[in-house]
């Protein structure tokens, strides 16, 4: 049988999806070259350092003191510029306006995980490095003392808090059968980034205060251990720079596949929609809302017709002598399979919206957002009211095909 032509529509909204991709593509292949150029010379500048300085590492760690004096001054100076950086970040998401509430694509859910393992890996080095510096370099120093614990605080809750909120959310939602979106429960509105950029600039300004200080307290200004901690932390950056830039390079293959794929299997338009939003940038929240009643609809619909069909299956077997009581049995079990699994479904579609929907309401929205939160609520409410009649039709449907075969 020959295949049904597509559509005139269809070829033109194919069209725009590639021609969409295949610009994305493009961006992403001309930064990635241009980033090339930039990891390639900071390679080398990584070469040069250690050509450079590494003679002189055994030199330095002879001398009494400066490798103590050197590891305060990395962590003070790491503060400093990180807090800084921390400044800047705030404001451009101030001026960049609210963020989309988007779900984790699917080509990243595996790479989240990674780098919070790395984060908190390496957080938890540096708080260790921080409380020992404090404790041991600034014990006569109350106040370079009480900002270096201080400063150790807020790692330590960066590490713990999302750890603790994800099993929670986690050990809730182990129940629910059907896999749920991954939307972060730590957005925050576009107002707090002016606090945050203020507290993290003032926090730099106290680093350099304190960093200032250290180095007057020691001989020659503390120079030789600054040069060897700012090398150090230049050697970090770009390692890790190029770790970040390899990864970022690799998840951007699933842009160049999509494009392959659209053109060699011929994708309808829907598919690309379902594949980009799943995979590559992920449904916002309104989006993923309107696909889950859409599944909702069609797993109530199959379930309308799974009663139909075991109402009828009831008075086929019900006609049945009772001397045949493994065939009733066997068809009855048949049947009962049936509607059990697609009423089970449907109630785990409504798990989902519902755990989910409380997480939706429970993280910080946009006005717009709240206003498309209440609207679908309001008719998930209606849909739940008339499912329950359902439930409580499919429950007396399934009592009566039990009873047609005691065990």
């Amino acid at each position: 049988m020959p295949e049904t032509p597509p559509k005139p529509n269809d070829n033109d909204e194919r069209r725009l999806w590639f021609d969409y991709i295949r610009t994305l593509n493009e961006r992403r292949l001309q930064a990635s070259q241009r980033s090339g150029v930039t990891t390639y010379v900071l390679v080398a500048t990584l070469i040069g350092l250690s050509y450079r300085f590494g003679p002189e590492i055994p030199q330095f760690v002879a001398q009494p003191g400066n490798v103590r004096a050197g590891i305060a001054i990395f962590v003070l100076v790491t503060v400093v510029i990180f807090s800084f950086l921390g400044t800047v970040a705030a404001v451009e998401m101030f001026c960049a306006g609210e963020s989309e509430f988007r779900a984790t694509p699917k080509s990243s859910e595996a790479l989240i995980p990674f780098l919070y393992g790395a984060f908190a890996l390496l957080g938890g080095a540096f708080i260790c490095l921080d409380v020992w510096v404090a404790i041991s370099t600034f014990s006569q120093t109350t106040s370079a003392k009480l900002f270096l614990l201080t400063n150790g605080l807020w790692p330590a809750a960066n590490i713990a808090y999302p750890t603790i909120r994800y099993r929670q959310l986690t050990k809730k939602a182990k129940n629910i059968k059907n896999p749920l979106p991954k939307f972060s429960p730590f957005r925050l509105p576009r107002g707090a980034s002016l606090p945050a950029s203020a507290l993290a600039f003032i926090w730099s300004i106290l680093g350099a205060i304190a960093l200032t200080r250290y180095l007057k307290s020691l001989p020659g200004n503390g120079l030789q251990p600054f040069k060897a901690a700012a090398i150090t932390l230049i050697v970090i950056i770009i390692i890790r720079y190029t770790i970040l830039r390899s990864i970022g390079n690799a998840t951007g293959a699933q842009y160049f596949g999509l494009e392959r794929d659209i053109v060699l299997n011929r994708m309808a338009p829907a598919e690309i929609r379902e594949r980009y939003l799943r995979d590559l940038s992920g449904p916002d929240m309104a989006q993923w809302l309107d696909e889950s009643f859409i599944a909702l609809d069609h797993k109530e619909a199959f379930l309308g017709q799974e009663l139909e069909s075991a109402r009828n299956k009831l008075k086929e077997i019900s006609s049945i002598s009772t001397d045949y009581q493994a065939e009733r049995k066997q068809r009855a079990g048949v049947v009962i399979g049936r509607l059990r699994k697609a009423l089970e479904d449907c109630i785990s579609q409504y798990q989902v919206l519902t755990f989910q929907g409380k997480l939706f309401l429970n993280t910080y929205n946009t006005q717009d957002e709240k206003v498309a939160l209440r609207g679908r609520f309001a008719v998930l409410d209606d849909k739940f009211e008339r499912f329950q009649l359902t439930v409580a039709g499919a429950s007396s449907l399934l009592k009566e095909l039990e009873n047609l075969s005691p065990s």
